[in-house]
């Protein structure tokens, strides 16, 4: 560069065995998640640390079961398809491995058997991309090496050379229409049916393996189903305390030590976690759903309460009572002792307002075991209440 300045790329031809050689001399810090890869059997070729759900992981997305359920069971919980995924990711299935196209189809009517499969707006959205990369193959022309050109020609492939390109490189611009297959390493690099239909079986809508980058509509709609939902967090409010009440069925419990060090903790680094309230407008109050304890410390601790002037960090959610009893145990199954009688008594009151087993163990996150036991305690009538009367063994379809 100029002006005796130099661009240094200290690692840019390092191997892999080079990055482990360096940390285990050097003794850097890295992901642990390495480690359980490693564990696990992972060379360390295919240990990758990157979103799970990008298409170059759904491979390896079956070894979270081993390597961290906790989280396996959030993403089964919560994103769909990712068992079909942990099962199948490795295989032709999901655009994988060697797809076989099937007897009798050419790879271009595989393709539109595989699009009549699918839903019309998806079907609909495939559609405009190959009619894009159609017509730009068609009309300007992808950029392929000369041994690559060579290799055409040797399948007898119809192209023409030539053209402008936007890009600053050595290959050459060539047109050509979409050929069903080409059995040759820049297979990926070329205009073909079969790469459509791996696309449809990988489930990639942004056909990314067919070398599209985001379009501006696809980025404002990222944007606008970004922008749909923000997390409460993002919108901390400072309430007055005396604004704020407890609610009557936190099971939470906090032994007087650990409400010591919570109000040592806020003293010496400050509020770092909202509380989380409902706001009742018909009142002007706020009441606690999550953070009874941060709010206590507030409540008794003079000089944290004269520091904050006594405002305390809120953020609103607005749900109905059940719901807002499900948050709460959600946030505090993790934390603190809960008081068996407490929780027996939220149980009661969900089954009267006909919240179902199914909605209770979902979303309070109980098992089927724990939740019976709490009903024991809340007495038999509970029990049975949401119980379906059994068929008489007299009874005969008529």
């Amino acid at each position: 560069m100029e002006h005796g300045i130099y661009n240094a790329y200290p690692i840019f031809d390092w191997t892999i065995n080079d990055v482990w050689t360096a940390n285990g001399k050097m003794g850097w810090a890295y992901n642990p998640l390495y480690d359980l890869y490693y564990q696990a059997g992972v060379p360390l070729t295919r240990q990758r640390v990157a979103s799970p759900f990008i298409s170059e992981a759904i491979p390896m997305l079956h070894i979270y079961r081993a390597i961290d359920p906790d989280t396996w069971g959030k993403m089964i919980s919560r994103v769909n398809g990712v068992n079909f995924a942990g099962m199948y990711g490795t295989s032709t299935a999901m655009g994988w491995r060697s797809i076989k196209c099937p007897k009798g189809f050419s790879w271009e009517r595989y393709m539109e058997f595989l699009l009549s499969t699918l839903p019309t707006h998806i079907r609909h959205n495939y559609e405009e991309k190959l009619r894009v990369s159609k017509k730009f193959w068609r009309e300007r022309g992808g950029c392929l090496a000369p041994e690559t050109i060579d290799k055409l020609r040797k399948y007898n492939v119809q192209f023409e050379l030539g053209g402008v390109s936007n890009y600053h490189t050595d290959k050459v611009p060539v047109r050509m229409e979409y050929i069903d297959d080409i059995d040759i390493k820049e297979f990926k690099e070329i205009p073909s049916y079969k790469r459509m239909c791996v696309c449809i079986l990988k489930n990639d809508h942004s056909c990314k393996y067919m070398g599209f980058a985001p379009v501006t509509k696809e980025r404002e709609l990222k944007k606008a189903i970004q922008e749909k939902y923000k997390s409460p967090v993002y919108n901390v409010i400072a309430v007055p305390i005396e604004k704020v009440k407890a609610n009557d069925y936190n099971p939470n419990i906090v032994a007087p030590p650990e409400m010591k060090l919570l109000e040592l903790s806020i003293w010496v680094d400050g509020y770092t976690m909202p509380c989380v309230c409902y706001y009742d407008s018909a009142t002007d109050t706020y009441e606690l759903v999550d953070g009874y304890h941060r709010y206590m410390v507030m409540r008794t601790s003079k000089r944290v309460r004269e520091r904050e002037q006594g405002l305390l960090p809120v953020t609103v959610i607005d749900k109905d009572i059940s719901n807002r009893m499900a948050s709460t145990i959600r946030h505090n199954r993790a934390r603190g002792t809960h008081s068996v009688e407490l929780m027996s008594n939220i149980v009661a009151e969900l089954c009267r307002s006909d919240m179902s087993d199914a909605w209770i163990m979902k979303n309070i996150g109980m098992d089927r075991d724990e939740l019976l036991r709490l009903k024991q305690i809340t007495g038999l009538a509970d029990l049975f209440a949401n119980a379906e009367f059994s068929m008489s063994d007299e009874w005969e379809d008529e």
